[in-house]
C-alpha cells in the first residue's frame, strides 16, 4: 500500500469512526429527532461512498429512495421557474393537509392562521425547516403518495446496519459513550400560504423566500451543528464543501429571478472554490487517480486543494468558514423579518 492508498484508507476509516461517534452523541440529546433530520443525509452519503470504496455490495431494499436522498445533496439542475413551481405546489399541498385537520365548517375562517410550515432554531438561527426535509427525504417519507412511517424506520435500519458492517471492516473500537452537549432547539410554526406572514419581509415573494431559506437552513446546520459535533478536520471541511457546492449553485439560480447586487458580490468572492474535479473528490472517496507522488503535500486530502483550487489548506478553511457566515447573514438580513 503506497502513501496515497494508505491515506485514502485512513480517511474513510476516520469518517466512519466519526459518524459512529456522532450518532452516539446524538443519542444523548433530548432533540435527537430534529438533529437526525439534519444529519441523516450526510450519514447516507458517507455510508454509500465508504461502502463503494471497500467494495461492499449493498442489497438495500430501499436502494432507490436512499440514492434519491443522496442525489438531493447536489445542486438543483432544473430551471428556477420549475424550482419555484415545486415550492408553490408543496406550499399548497401542506396547507390542504393541515386544513384537513380542522373541522370543515371553520376551515375557510381559520385558513389565514393555520400553520403549515415549521422551522427549527438554535441560538436564534434557523437550522432546518419542514419543507426542506420534505424535499430531501421525499422518497423515504412517502410510499405511493402516502406517509409511510414503517418505510422511514426500515431505511434508517438499513443505513445503521451498513454502518455497523463498515465499523467491523475497519476494525473500529465501539467503546464510546457519547458526549452530552445539551443542544437546545426551538420549534416555531408559521402560515406561509399567505403572502404576508410572520417569517418574511413584505417585499419578499413567499415561495422565493422559502427556496432561499432552504440554503440558509443547510448553512446554519453546518455552522451550528456539524462544526460543533465533528472533531475531524478532514470530515468537517469535506462536508463544508458539499454544503458550499449545494447552496452556492442554488442561490445563483435564485439570482436569475431576484437580482441582488450585495449577494452577487459575495458570491463572486467565493467563485474561486468552484472546481468540478475537486467537487468530485469531496463527494467520493477515491483520490488515487487524482494525485501522483510528485503532487503530494502535507495538507488535508494530500494535495487535492493545491492542485485543483490553487490555494493552500489554510486559505481553503478560511474561505469555507467565511462563506458560511457571510452568505447566511446577508440572506437572513434581506429576507427574514
Amino acid at each position: 500500500m503506497n502513501k496515497i492508498e494508505e491515506y485514502n484508507y485512513n480517511l474513510v476509516k476516520n469518517d466512519i469512526e466519526n459518524i459512529y461517534k456522532i450518532f452516539k452523541d446524538l443519542l444523548k440529546e433530548k432533540d435527537i429527532n430534529t438533529l437526525i433530520l439534519g444529519w441523516f443525509q450526510y450519514f447516507i452519503l458517507i455510508c454509500i461512498e465508504a461502502s463503494n470504496y471497500v467494495d461492499i455490495k449493498n442489497n438495500f431494499k430501499y436502494k432507490k429512495a436512499i440514492e434519491n436522498c443522496r442525489a438531493r445533496m447536489k445542486p438543483l439542475e432544473i430551471e428556477y421557474e420549475k424550482i419555484y413551481y415545486n415550492m408553490e405546489e408543496l406550499n399548497y399541498k401542506k396547507m390542504n393537509e393541515f386544513k384537513s385537520y380542522v373541522k370543515r365548517g371553520v376551515r375557510e375562517i381559520l385558513k389565514s392562521i393555520i400553520p403549515n410550515y415549521g422551522v427549527y432554531k438554535i441560538n436564534n438561527k434557523i437550522i432546518g425547516n419542514t419543507f426542506l426535509y420534505e424535499s430531501i427525504y421525499k422518497k423515504i417519507i412517502y410510499e405511493n403518495g402516502q406517509i409511510n412511517t414503517n418505510k422511514m424506520v426500515e431505511v434508517s435500519k438499513e443505513i445503521g446496519s451498513n454502518i455497523s458492517i463498515l465499523i467491523n471492516v475497519f476494525d473500529i473500537n465501539r467503546h464510546y459513550d457519547g458526549i452530552d452537549r445539551n443542544i437546545s432547539i426551538i420549534n416555531k410554526d408559521y402560515n406561509v400560504f399567505k403572502c404576508s406572514n410572520g417569517l418574511f419581509k413584505k417585499c419578499i415573494d413567499t415561495n422565493d423566500g422559502l427556496i432561499l431559506l432552504n440554503s440558509i437552513s443547510i448553512i446554519n446546520f453546518y455552522t451550528n451543528i456539524i462544526c460543533e459535533m465533528v472533531t475531524s478536520k478532514e470530515l468537517k471541511y469535506r462536508l463544508g464543501y458539499i454544503v458550499y457546492e449545494n447552496t452556492y449553485n442554488n442561490i445563483l439560480k435564485s439570482l436569475e429571478k431576484i437580482p441582488n447586487e450585495k449577494i452577487s458580490k459575495i458570491m463572486k468572492k467565493y467563485e474561486c472554490l468552484k472546481n468540478e474535479k475537486f467537487r468530485n473528490c469531496m463527494f467520493h472517496y477515491s483520490i488515487l487517480y487524482d494525485l501522483n507522488e510528485s503532487e503530494l503535500k502535507e495538507e488535508m486530502f494530500l494535495g487535492i486543494i493545491s492542485k485543483y483550487l490553487s490555494i493552500n489548506e489554510e486559505t481553503y478553511i478560511k474561505l469555507i468558514n467565511k462563506y458560511m457566515i457571510e452568505i447566511a447573514e446577508i440572506l437572513e438580513k434581506d429576507i427574514l423579518k
